[in-house]
């Protein structure tokens, strides 16, 4: 008797660390653009829950993987490794060498912890609820910030264009899917969709308007095909935008209209790359210059920033390459080149084989997304489709601390999902 009574407290105690554990994920990740610290601060409670969980499974995973998505997850960790083996070789100190190779380690471990909180169907409907009523939230924040009616709103890191950009394309697909495919009236559908889409437009992020472009195409396309979005809701969504955007720039005395004219003026600059990419292409032109130096180990024991110093000031390699950016330029502005700076060529391989794992597992899964549910392989398409896209002119590892959380979450998602050949409930049960 002594020993079931003990066995049923520590079942009973390990399901209360296993509920904690989720409800802290859950609000770091849909609570982390407001600021970094809640982020971080929640991921520590979370760090110590996960290791309790790890003792108590005789350190195994409470929730093992299995196929691509184990596949996907083990790429990731090898991934993490490889960029902390390959930094040593170019080690220049304890603080930009920490600095580079976490970013794997913290993507991994987001993932990680996504796993192990949000293995089945409702705990991810919780979460998702969650994540879209936070998301709103924060963003209409932004927009009311952006356009003058409040003087602030929490984070300042989001005051950047890009960095608001970066957040609503990661967001866009999340809140789309949402509308489309939860949301049964039309009218709150299109209402639930502004946000994402007004922010966008006001950040001013053309690489952010490129890649919502394409998750928007996606979307739509899934959406006709299991007639989730009708005529109705295109017109009313198209209606609102235009009168929303029309009214804040009338409000704001045609500050918006002007900063368009900008972005048209720099989209048209074909012929000039300088202006055309905003001297993007000189700072890939270095880093690809540092690739074929180091194609195999890359630099992830520096900073960026020392290495261009570096060639900057090398007035031959410097004229060669056409660098006239002479501030302080932290990052390759590409996640392809941060990631072939970080460890080279086979750090890009790993992530490519990553993504590629995690969409031919999403494709499959798209015949099984119904009109009930939250359309998890449709949005997580979209939303890698985004990622790749952005990450030819911007870097979602750079938005490490706030902003990109909800990709290592989504990671882990993409991982835990049931396979084709597994019901949910078999998921459940394993």
């Amino acid at each position: 008797m002594k020993t079931i009574f003990t066995g049923l407290t520590t079942d009973m105690n390990n399901e209360k660390v296993t509920c904690i554990f989720r409800y802290t994920y859950c609000l770091s990740v849909a609570l982390s653009p407001i600021w970094p610290v809640i982020h971080y601060s929640l991921w520590t409670i979370c760090l110590f829950l996960a290791i309790w969980e790890l003792k108590c499974n005789n350190w195994r995973p409470r929730v093992p993987l299995i196929g691509a998505g184990k596949s996907s997850l083990m790429f990731l960790l090898i991934l993490a490794i490889w960029i902390c083996a390959a930094g040593l070789f170019t080690y220049a100190g304890i603080v930009p060498y920490v600095k580079n190779v976490s970013v794997l380690i913290e993507v991994f471990i987001g993932a990680y912890f996504a796993t192990q909180t949000l293995e089945t169907e409702k705990s991810r409907t919780r979460f998702i609820k969650v994540l879209v009523i936070c998301s709103l939230f924060i963003l209409m924040g932004h927009i009311l910030r952006m356009t003058g009616f409040i003087n602030h709103f929490p984070n300042r890191s989001l005051k950047n264009g890009n960095s608001m950009g970066c957040l609503t394309i990661l967001l866009f697909p999340i809140i789309a899917c949402y509308a489309l495919w939860c949301i049964d009236n039309p009218l709150l559908s299109a209402i639930v969709m502004l946000p994402p889409v007004v922010a966008l437009v006001l950040s001013f992020s053309s690489g952010a308007w490129l890649s919502a472009s394409v998750e928007g195409i996606m979307i739509i396309n899934f959406a006709v095909k299991k007639k989730r979005i009708t005529l109705k809701l295109l017109v009313l969504g198209a209606v609102f935008l235009f009168i929303t955007l029309l009214s804040l720039d009338y409000i704001a005395s045609g500050r918006f209209s002007r900063r368009l004219s900008i972005e048209v003026s720099q989209a048209k600059a074909i012929n000039d790359m300088n202006k055309f990419t905003t001297l993007r292409n000189q700072i890939w032109s270095a880093c690809w210059h540092m690739t074929k130096k180091r194609p195999i180990l890359g630099y992830g024991g520096d900073l960026y920033r020392n290495q261009y110093r570096l060639l900057d000031q090398n007035k031959k390699v410097a004229r060669q390459l056409g660098l006239t950016v002479k501030r302080n330029v932290h990052h390759p502005h590409s996640t392809f080149f941060n990631l072939l700076y970080l460890g080279g060529i086979p750090a890009l391989t790993l992530f490519i084989t990553l993504l590629f794992l995690l969409v031919r597992k999403m494709n499959s899964l798209t015949c099984r997304e119904n009109n009930s549910n939250f359309p998890w392989a449709i949005a997580s398409l979209a939303l890698i489709a985004g990622i790749l896209v952005y990450g030819t002119s911007s870097d979602v590892l750079t938005a490490r601390r706030d902003v990109a959380v909800v990709v290592w979450c989504f990671f882990g998602i993409m991982a835990v999902l049931p396979e084709i050949r597994l019901s949910e409930n078999e998921v459940d049960n394993r």
